[in-house]
């Protein structure tokens, strides 16, 4: 293996499991734009997340949608203060705080070189080689997920 990590989906896959995966239990946040957006969301509508009593809910500007979990991928969350029973996560930042509509409203302004697309293409591109040549299993995972959104 030349001690690099399989990942977790690639350990189960390895180990003969399939991969359910739901869309509408979790919550995406694409890290390359700093508002949170969903992933699987089109219209791309800025939303926060929001814990109260150990539910978690995304809220847009539409609706509240309760998720199992919420996967903030690579995005750096800072955590201000102590974190209590109720919390609310906005970009790059958790706070805990009931989550009243004043502090929901929605942060939806870009920020000028958040994200340095060229880096990331290049840093991506080095992952998926590494993962190809120290993961045999990666290609038969990378055609299994293939084949199940064909």
């Amino acid at each position: 293996m030349g001690g690099y990590y399989l990942g977790f989906n690639g350990e189960l896959f390895q180990s003969g499991y399939s991969i359910y995966s739901n869309r509408n239990l979790y919550a995406d946040i694409d890290y390359h734009h700093y508002p949170f957006y969903l992933a699987k969301d089109k219209e791309k509508k800025p939303c926060v997340c929001i814990v109260e009593d150990g539910r978690v809910y995304m809220r847009n500007s539409d609706i509240t949608e309760e998720v199992m979990y919420v996967h903030f991928q690579k995005r750096k969350m800072n955590i201000s203060g102590e974190i209590g029973k109720n919390y609310i996560a906005i970009p790059n930042e958790i706070k805990s705080v009931e989550a009243t509509e004043e502090i929901c409203k929605i942060e939806s302004t870009e920020l000028d070189g958040y994200w340095d697309y060229k880096k990331e293409k290049r840093d991506v591109f080095k992952f998926i080689v590494l993962r190809f040549i120290y993961e045999e299993e990666k290609l038969k995972m990378l055609k299994y997920m293939i084949g199940k959104r064909l």
